[in-house]
């Protein structure tokens, strides 16, 4: 009886303290024929830091990673399809012309540029560092689900697991 309230007790902390998955934010991985690949986490309804309605909206000084080591970009921005769709960093795909996005395909989110829902999945785009050449690139957007929020329900597994092993030993003993 008390490994049923214990089992219980488990159960509750992990929901209380997990939570829902944190859908609050999201992954953006970008991966290519010729770039190292780039990730960073943006809120999935952001407050974009420069708003252009009907051209793009976006951010300046972005911190990124670079095949997972921390780096940072001038400015990164997001165009409707109107625009060419996409996005373009400011340095990372460096396309001559800074009207047209650095990475052309669908538009990554819903809404307008000043109250934009990113769009989750994975999207196949195009980019041309001179111009003439194009290159493969895909823009991949998930939930990221913060480390602190699986924790809770990290810790109740093991402890579960613990508990199924302690119970199983305390049964294999013989009777003295």
């Amino acid at each position: 009886m008390k490994a049923k309230i214990f089992v219980a007790a488990i159960a509750v902390a992990s929901f209380v303290g997990c939570g829902s998955a944190n859908a609050s934010s999201v992954l953006i991985t970008i991966t290519s024929d010729t770039n190292p690949t780039l990730a960073f986490v943006m809120a999935l309804n952001p407050h974009p830091g420069r708003i252009d309605p009907g051209y793009g909206f976006g951010w300046n000084n972005w911190e990124v990673t670079v095949n997972g080591s921390p780096a940072g970009l001038d400015a990164i921005a997001f165009f409707p399809d109107s625009n060419g769709g996409g996005l373009n960093d400011g340095i990372y795909f460096n396309y001559p012309d800074p009207g047209l996005a650095g990475l052309l395909g669908p538009q990554l989110y819903s809404g307008t540029e000043a109250n934009p829902t990113f769009s989750l999945g994975s999207f196949a785009e195009i980019y041309s560092p001179d111009g003439n050449t194009f290159y493969n690139a895909t823009v991949t957007i998930t939930t990221a689900t913060p480390l602190p929020a699986a924790l809770p329900l990290f810790a109740s597994g093991i402890g579960a697991m613990g508990l199924a092993a302690w119970r199983r030993k305390k049964k294999a003993k013989p009777a003295s």
